[in-house]
This record gives structure tokens, C-alpha cells and sequence, in this order.
């Protein structure tokens, strides 16, 4: 790959910035060493990447941002439908029985023409196979993968929706190009969440042409991830790993000839957050995620910026496994649940952002205590009292806490140092563990746990559709990603009557019901959440939020002065 050396973003780069705007050049003029333009835009982001395949990456603003505008998926979600879009797939049928979802593919979808691959032919079938054989492989079980899984095994990748991705291999019997632009899927079992999993940031459709041009080595997996072969909007200019990633304008691209109406977009990877504000408010940067609340020392307010809110909760969740001692007790659970001050866990999880759960549900809402509530709350305070006598005698617990980016400031060593010197304090004796998701995912199929502490993405419009999965149940038993092995008809039907619902069209009678029974019988608990935020200058426009914290630029424009 073509690596150029030189985003020179600092120092002197803001000078430069601070003279543009002061010459009334006015914002997106990008000044590079090796060019300059009129019509691109930085965007600060707090997060760096292990490599620039969607698939095998982690879930953070950079790599979703990625995957939303160099890459495209068979469907999207559409939030302010609150429905299932095509993209590179025209239309679909599903069979009666739902076990056979059949896609006809548009007939003009290119790859991008790029230094290290030019395309001899458009987007078919094929490619749609290989990208979710790949996944497949990917998530394949140590010992039974293809060299992708094992090369990302030995690498220690992970992905905070490695679950998600994990899905394709539990649900998917098989993947068959039917004709050139015709795929089929058959499923293992009737899953609702099919399309969700399509739409998914990470099973983006990449080039079986492309990765068949890259000879045999121990490095073709590495040299595949580090060099996109896209649909999107944008495409690959350059890159220096932890600092910056330079997209510039697919000039075939395949939608809209008119898009995108960017020249360049660069991802400016600046981790501090003040700085980031520094930049904003100096012009080096027109976009930025999680910008300082506070007034920098050179002057200026977020006011002066247009914002734009995240679409999804990022929370921090505790599942207790019910099958097996000593956590199927609800007393161990609850004295456990004392325990954590979920305000001290949130300023570790999420420093700049985290919000005090109002509720047991993993999202922000604010509703009346219900009885049940209050009951449980005070069973909690009599239970904080005797809970050194309850657990000692519960000997060992098993406690695994899947490592995850460090997105929002994300600290998952002073969480386990928490976790540890808390359950410690209880009288237990905790073997805590950090662990990726494909081991987490293992030692969960072997139900080889007591306690699991994972982060999840929940969209804020419909937030009850990812709840539902954590407590999915079939014919009285946990499936799928069900962690707490926990199964409530009366939840099971709560859920089932809203998850496709909109937070505000959910009745709060529901809601109150839907926290009560967990916090009654306490399968989970979610520790902290946090909600990321974007502020840009207001000669921006056109930016669209993507369904996993990422920002799509396909229709950004700058204003005219």
C-alpha cells in the first residue's frame, strides 16, 4: 500500500488554520504537504484502529466511519423510517417459513479503482458469498477456521460486535450465488433479526477478485485488511496508523454520480478531548465526537458549533448466569448488585460521558420508581448487610469481561480492579479475566461462568429490539446471546410486544413492567451508560448519523459564504 507520511496536524497546522479562517478563506480548505483543497473536511475522532477491514475491527466512531463510507451493505436501516432499506441489494424476497431469504442484486455497483487493484468487473453474486464465507471463517472455532481466523486468533483482534458477527456462522446454514445478481441465504432456524445482522457495520460485501490478486503468503490476510476494496462513496488515499486516515472522492461512484460532493475527508485521530475542542474552535478541524464541554484556553464555546446527538446508548452490562452456583441465587445476585456504585464504575467506563442509570434498562429513561422497585430496593440495603455471610459462603466465582476498544475512554483494567477488590470485599473469591469475544464466546457455549461483563450498542429509537435478544428464549430455554441462561414468559412477552417499537411510542406502564421483573429477579444489571455526540461548523451540511456511532458523508457539503 501507498503509505504518504505527511498529515502534518499540529503545531504549526494551526497556525495555518487560524490564518485561513482569518483571511476568510473560510472552513474545508485542507492543507497538506503534498496537496490542498477547497472542498474537504477533518473530522478529530477520539479512536484508532487495528486495521481498516470492517470485519475484523474494532467497533469505535473511526472504524464505523469506515465502513459507512468506504464500504456498502446488502441493506441499511433507515432511523427515521424505523425500517430495512436496500443498498447494494435492489430487493428480497423471504420463503413462508422464513428460513430462505433470496436477494437480487443491483446490476451497477463497482469497486473502487485503486493504486494497489483496478476491477475487471462489477459487483455479482460471488462477491456477496466470499464476504460472508469470510465471515464465516472469521468467527469459525479455533481449530476449524480458515488462515483468516487463525492469522486473527494470533494477531489478538477483537471487535466489540464480534457476538453480532458470531451470528452469521450460528444462523446461516449456507450462502449461494443463485445467478450473477441473485443470492440466497438458508437459514439454520427462523431468525428475526436476519436483516438487523445484513445491516450490521461490519458485514460489509468486499471483492472475492480483488483478494484472488493478492499471491499466497503468510501476509495475505494482513495485506487484505490494510487495503479497502470498496463501493462506498469514498476510497483509500493514505493512511499512518494513530494518526490519521485520508479518504478522497470515488469517482465511480455507483449511486449518484453527483456524490459524493466532498473532494476529501480525513479522519484526524486525536485521542485527547481538549484538544480535539482545540482544534475546533481554531479550524483545523470542521467535525469532532466527544468534544470538551469545557471552554479551552483559547477562547470560545461549544455554542458557537452546530451539534448532532448519537442515535445509540453505549452500556456497560453485569449478566449473572441463573443455571449455576452460586449466582442461580437471587440473594448472591442481589448482594452482588449492592455492591457496585454504579457512579464511581461509570466515571471508569465512560470519564466524559457517562450517565447514571436511571433504571436496570440499558438506556436513558426516566420513569416513577414502581413498587417492585422500592421493594427490591430496600431487600438490596438488608442484603448489603448480611452479604459478607451469604457469599463467603459461596466459594469462587468465574467473572469474564470482554475486552473492548477503548472507545469514550473505555478503562478495562481499572474495571477489573474494580470487579475484583468489590466481589473481594464480599467474601467471595473472584477469578476475573479479560477475555476477546471469540473466547468469551467459547467459554459461554460451555457454560463455564458465573459472571459476564460486556459492552453493547443499543439504538436509542428502538432500544427494546436488542434487549429482547439478551433474554431470547426458545420453547422455556436461553438462546442465542441469552448470557443470564435467564427465561421469563412475562418478559418474553413484554418485549416481544415492543421491540420493534420506538422509546416514545413504548407505554410506560410497559417499561415499568419490563425494569421491574429484571430488577425483581435481578438476570442482569447494566453498570453505567454513555451517549456520544458530534458538534461541527455550521458552514456543514448534509452529515447523516450511522446506526453504530458512526458519521456517513455521502451527501456532506460545505455552505457557500
Amino acid at each position: 500500500m501507498i503509505l504518504l507520511s505527511a498529515y502534518r496536524k499540529r503545531g504549526a497546522a494551526a497556525l495555518a488554520a487560524l490564518a485561513l479562517l482569518a483571511s476568510g478563506c473560510g472552513p474545508g480548505k485542507i492543507i497538506h504537504r503534498d496537496y490542498e483543497t477547497q472542498n474537504g473536511v477533518i473530522f478529530c475522532v477520539n479512536s484508532t484502529v487495528s486495521n481498516l477491514d470492517p470485519v475484523s475491527n474494532e467497533i469505535n466512531v473511526t472504524s464505523v466511519t469506515l465502513a459507512q463510507n468506504v464500504f456498502n451493505r446488502l441493506v441499511r436501516y433507515d432511523s427515521a423510517q424505523n425500517t430495512f432499506l436496500p443498498e447494494i441489494a435492489s430487493s428480497w424476497t423471504v420463503s413462508e417459513d422464513a428460513m430462505v431469504y433470496r436477494f437480487t442484486l443491483r446490476d451497477d455497483v463497482n469497486f473502487h479503482s485503486v493504486p494497489w487493484f483496478s476491477p475487471a468487473r462489477s459487483l455479482t453474486a460471488d462477491d456477496v458469498v466470499f464476504s460472508f464465507e469470510r465471515i464465516m471463517d472469521y468467527t469459525a472455532p479455533d481449530g476449524d477456521g480458515s488462515e483468516a481466523a487463525a492469522a486473527l486468533t494470533r494477531s489478538g483482534y477483537d471487535i466489540l460486535d464480534f457476538r453480532h458477527l458470531l451470528r452469521v456462522r450460528q444462523y446461516v446454514r449456507s450462502v449461494t450465488a443463485v445467478d450473477r445478481h441473485t443470492v440466497e441465504f438458508q437459514l439454520v432456524r427462523p431468525w428475526s433479526y436476519f436483516l438487523e445482522l445484513l445491516a450490521n457495520t461490519n458485514c460489509i460485501i468486499s471483492s472475492r477478485e480483488f483478494y484472488d490478486s493478492i499471491p499466497d503468503s503468510p501476509k495475505k490476510e494482513d495485506y487484505f485488511r490494510n487495503h479497502p476494496v470498496g463501493t462506498g462513496p469514498f476510497r483509500l488515499a493514505s493512511m499512518k496508523f494513530n494518526d490519521h486516515i485520508i479518504l478522497e472522492r470515488n469517482p465511480s461512484y455507483w449511486l449518484d454520480p453527483a456524490l459524493p460532493r466532498l473532494s476529501k475527508l480525513v479522519l484526524d485521530i486525536t485521542p485527547n478531548r481538549a484538544e480535539r475542542m482545540n482544534k475546533m474552535l481554531t479550524g483545523e478541524c470542521m467535525v469532532s465526537n466527544q468534544p470538551s464541554k469545557a471552554v479551552s484556553a483559547t477562547g470560545g464555546a461549544a455554542k458557537n458549533f452546530s451539534s448532532l446527538g448519537s442515535e445509540t446508548y453505549d452500556a456497560t452490562m453485569i449478566f449473572f448466569n441463573t443455571s449455576r452456583i452460586p449466582t442461580n441465587s437471587p440473594d448472591v445476585r442481589q448482594a452482588v448488585a449492592s455492591a457496585i456504585n454504579r457512579e464511581v464504575y461509570g466515571s471508569v467506563l465512560y470519564p466524559h460521558s457517562a450517565m447514571l442509570p436511571t433504571s436496570m434498562l440499558p438506556f436513558d429513561v426516566t420513569f416513577f420508581a414502581t413498587v417492585a422497585h422500592q421493594e427490591t430496593a430496600a431487600a438490596a440495603r438488608l442484603l448489603a448487610e448480611k452479604a459478607p455471610q451469604i457469599l463467603r459462603r459461596s466459594g469462587i466465582v468465574y467473572v469474564y469481561i470482554e475486552r473492548s476498544s477503548s472507545r469514550m475512554g473505555y478503562n478495562i483494567s481499572r474495571l477489573t480492579q474494580l470487579l475484583r477488590s468489590d466481589l473481594s470485599a464480599l467474601g467471595l473469591h473472584p477469578r476475573v479475566r479479560e477475555v476477546d469475544a471469540r473466547t468469551l464466546s467459547r467459554i459461554a457455549a460451555r457454560n463455564a461462568y458465573d459472571i459476564i461483563v460486556t459492552r453493547n450498542i443499543f439504538p436509542i429509537k428502538m432500544p427494546l429490539y436488542k434487549l429482547h435478544a439478551m433474554f431470547q428464549c426458545v420453547d422455556g430455554r436461553p438462546a442465542g446471546g441469552n448470557y443470564s441462561a435467564y427465561c421469563s414468559t412475562e418478559l418474553q412477552e413484554l418485549l416481544d410486544r415492543n421491540k420493534y417499537l420506538k422509546l416514545k411510542d413504548i407505554s410506560l406502564e410497559d417499561l415499568q413492567a419490563i425494569n421491574a421483573r429484571i430488577e425483581r429477579d435481578l438476570p442482569m444489571m447494566t453498570v453505567s451508560i454513555a451517549s456520544d455526540y458530534y458538534i461541527y461548523h455550521p458552514a456543514l451540511a448534509g452529515i447523516r448519523r450511522s446506526a453504530n456511532h458512526g458519521l456517513d458523508f455521502t451527501e456532506a457539503h460545505l455552505l457557500a459564504p
